[in-house]
């Protein structure tokens, strides 16, 4: 299997690709495209997946989107706040049938006459209602950045050119053929960033100068393809910073470097200034620009505080990473005879992005009895299911801060993240009844050195260090 830090040192190791840029902005293009062309290459390479899909869009959902967006105007905004740049798809129903973000809600909640959130749409809405009434839309700066780009923005001949360059220096530095079909994405890939890159930070610069934020915080700010914010908030000489949001390790693309461009300062603007982690075990094996501070995951800690649940020992919990879909359907249709045996049901948890495409992924196991587990809390699932099974994910990981019997699905995404520091029980469709023979390594042990305690000082003690 086919490593992404085997290609990140590839393509990174010596400076070539920092050779390119646009006229234009004098951009570099290989801090704005690294993060999407390696994982076309991997995708290529590996045989996986992505976990959305494109769903037909419904004109009233996109009417009441662009509605609700444009009330949520984020012109609205007051100078001065922590602006937090963020997705909508790590909200969480509540039982009170309000959203919760579980990425930036504890941070916004910590200081709320100071915060703000710029939410992203999510499967084209905007999430709605919220548990605060301080989330406004980012749409309407997406808008004008795409207006920007369709009246003011073209490549010169020599922005053209430099591109195809580019293009063919990637193709000359990796060791493996690739199809025509990704040879064509990764040129599209390279034009469209860069044209977005161009338009937006044009629109972003001007926001964050009206806005005058303390401090910005963008989800996915190390991926390189939101740059933009980034890049402006620089400038402007507005501190950034990202959370952790997931699981990363040392083959995570967007928090790994070459030696090119941890040395390149020119780069470290493209990408956030601080990065605030979980704990010192996430920390240790990541190799990225950002200046890391330990926080923990409020999120987990104060859900796992609350829990009193029962365990429901004829439950077992399948935790979709919304990638492998054929792995995935081969592996639970290969359990279901196993578990009508020892008369146990099985809960398959959909990836959030992969919950209005279950339907066409998954009905095959529906039709042999498997259950979507809809739960609103995922703490719950974790601590009322017997067996929990899943790929390479932090979620497996939170699991495991709740219930003894973890195991690691070995497809091929896990393979191609997988490293020895994962001890989870590995198992795959020739040994699943070893599921129900042995158990799991339990990682309760080690929760301060996934989970860093005492978040709410470690935040404060960061935003005294960088505010003062």
């Amino acid at each position: 299997m086919f490593k992404p830090i085997q290609l990140i040192h590839t393509l990174e190791d010596d400076p070539t690709l920092l050779n390119y840029r646009l006229k234009q902005n004098s951009l570099l293009i290989w801090p704005i495209v690294r993060h999407d062309i390696i994982t076309n290459l991997l995708n290529d390479k590996n045989t996986l997946g992505y976990p959305n899909l494109n769903n037909k869009i419904k004109f009233g959902l996109v009417l009441k989107t662009f509605i609700r967006s444009f009330i949520l105007n984020p012109f609205l905004i007051k100078r001065g706040l922590i602006i937090f740049f963020n997705s909508g798809v790590t909200n969480i129903k509540l039982e009170s049938n309000k959203y919760f973000n579980r990425v930036t809600d504890d941070f916004y909640f910590f200081n709320p006459n100071n915060s703000v959130l710029i939410e992203d749409t999510c499967n084209r809405k905007l999430v709605y209602p919220r548990v605060h009434n301080k989330v406004y839309a980012n749409l309407p700066l997406i808008i004008i950045s795409r207006i920007v780009n369709k009246l003011f923005i073209k490549f010169t001949k020599e922005d053209i050119n430099e591109i195809e360059l580019i293009c063919k220096e990637i193709e000359k530095k990796i060791n493996f053929q690739i199809s025509i079909n990704t040879r064509l994405r990764l040129k599209k890939i390279i034009f469209y960033n860069c044209k977005q890159y161009l338009s937006s930070y044009f629109v972003y610069q001007q926001y964050l100068r009206i806005k005058k934020p303390k401090l910005i915080f963008v989800e996915d700010g190390s991926y390189g393809n939101r740059s933009y914010i980034i890049k402006a908030a620089y400038k402007l000489n507005i501190p950034t910073a990202e959370l952790q949001h997931g699981f990363v390790n040392e083959n995570h693309i967007a928090y790994n470097f070459g030696k090119s461009m941890i040395e390149n300062k020119e780069v470290h603007e493209y990408f956030p200034q601080y990065l605030l982690m979980y704990g010192a075990y996430w920390s240790e094996m990541i190799n990225t620009i950002s200046s890391k501070f330990l926080i923990g995951n409020p999120y987990l800690t104060n859900c796992v505080e609350k829990l009193n649940i029962q365990k429901k020992s004829n439950r077992i919990l399948f935790i979709s990473s919304g990638i492998t879909v054929d792995e995935t359907n081969e592996f639970v249709n290969n359990l279901v005879p196993i578990s009508e045996k020892l008369k146990m049901e099985i809960y398959f948890r959909p990836h959030p992005l992969e919950k209005d495409s279950i339907l066409e992924r998954y009905s095959n196991l529906l039709e042999n009895g498997v259950q979507i587990d809809n739960n609103h809390n995922i703490y719950i699932s974790f601590a009322e299911a017997n067996y929990i099974i899943g790929e390479t994910s932090t979620a497996i990981f939170e699991a495991a801060s709740i219930n003894d019997n973890i195991f690691l699905f070995m497809s091929n995404y896990t393979k191609t993240y997988l490293n020895d520091k994962i001890k989870f029980i590995k198992v795959d469709s020739k040994n699943i009844e070893s599921i129900f023979e042995k158990k799991s390594i339990s990682s309760k042990d080690k929760n301060d050195y996934y989970w860093a305690t005492n978040w709410k000082k470690n935040y404060s003690d960061f935003l005294n260090n960088i505010l003062k």
